[in-house]
């Protein structure tokens, strides 16, 4: 896909709960293709896991306003996880950039700290760490400094090789069209 066609595309995003939308989570509330969102939604549905509130799956497309200058261009990172996007801008800009080097720093010292507290192994500790509200603000800090909005990056997972967005600003996304949609696959 061109730049242009990333600039102008419309994107679709599928959660559980309405809400979600409008309590934006940057980095972690992703875009892309119709086909995505569905494989997404279709995947949730199949994890069989008790919902912590009552579901009110929806299907949003979406306009996401950028300008080629707005979008870091990475590789899918595998997860939803802000470790592993982590590890990928540690890649992208190197391990030696000292705002990089500062996050690690951060996420290591909250790493320690959880692995003191509750006795986990190092690595789910980390995870933990890189997913606290503090490193993710870390994370959206220093992509928002290097005049970033978006990570687009080929989904290897939903709609294989089509490209999918992880915003970072939400004000550049508008609501186009909102569909409910039932629990039922189909």
């Amino acid at each position: 896909m061109k730049v242009q066609e990333i600039c102008s595309a419309c994107w679709y995003h599928y959660s559980h709960y309405s809400s979600t939308i409008e309590c934006f989570s940057p980095l972690i509330t992703h875009f892309g293709t119709k086909k995505a969102a569905m494989k997404r939604r279709y995947d949730c549905l199949n994890l069989s896991m008790p919902y912590p509130r009552e579901v009110d799956p929806a299907l949003y497309e979406c306009c996401v306003l950028i300008e080629q200058e707005d979008i870091l261009e990475m590789e899918d990172w595998g997860s939803g996880s802000e470790w592993s996007l982590f590890a990928q801008l540690k890649r992208k800009f190197g391990s030696d950039n000292p705002e990089i080097a500062k996050i690690n720093r951060d996420i290591d010292l909250r790493r320690e700290e959880i692995q003191r507290k509750e006795g986990l192994d190092v690595n789910k500790a980390k995870k933990r760490a890189a997913k606290e509200k503090e490193s993710r603000e870390s994370i959206v800090d220093f992509l928002t400094e290097k005049g970033y909005k978006v990570i687009c990056y080929s989904n290897c997972h939903e709609d294989s090789g089509k490209y999918s967005l992880a915003v970072i600003d939400p004000s550049i996304v508008t609501i186009r069209e909102v569909t409910p949609l039932s629990l039922r696959a189909g």
